[in-house]
């Protein structure tokens, strides 16, 4: 083998060159869209489902300006949101209830249950913003 062969031998298998592959999260744009239908989706489920329970209209909309995204950094997202029985919203009666999340930095999974429950125990706790 010649010399530039083997050079070009050496540093193709070098383990220099296997650089880590930059962190998903921050390559994967569809993360804040999977974490924002995980935490509406899974907060349906912990509340009995579609025929009992209804999150707020921001689980509905784009992730962009959400008001219900109250934390995003490396540790993942945070969903802050408001919910009730069907209908809360559209008749403009109060939400009864406030479910807090904490979703992986790849909106895969969820890290943490901060809070779901009534209103008056996430006022106590310093949960309301």
């Amino acid at each position: 083998m010649t010399f530039p062969r083997l050079l070009l031998a050496i540093l193709l298998l070098s383990p220099a060159l296997n650089l880590p592959a930059p962190a998903r999260a921050q390559t994967d744009s569809m993360a804040p869209k999977r974490a924002l239908n995980l935490a509406r989706d899974a907060a349906i489920r912990m509340n009995g489902g579609l025929s009992n329970y209804r999150p707020g209209r921001c689980m509905y909309q784009g992730i962009t300006n959400n008001p219900c995204l109250a934390q995003r950094d490396a540790t993942g997202f945070i969903f802050h949101f408001p919910g009730g029985q069907p209908g809360w919203q559209e008749a403009g009666m109060p939400p009864s209830q406030v479910t807090v999340l904490r979703i992986a930095p790849d909106g895969r999974s969820i890290t943490q249950t901060i809070h779901n429950g009534s209103l008056t125990h996430a006022a106590s706790a310093g949960l309301m913003h």
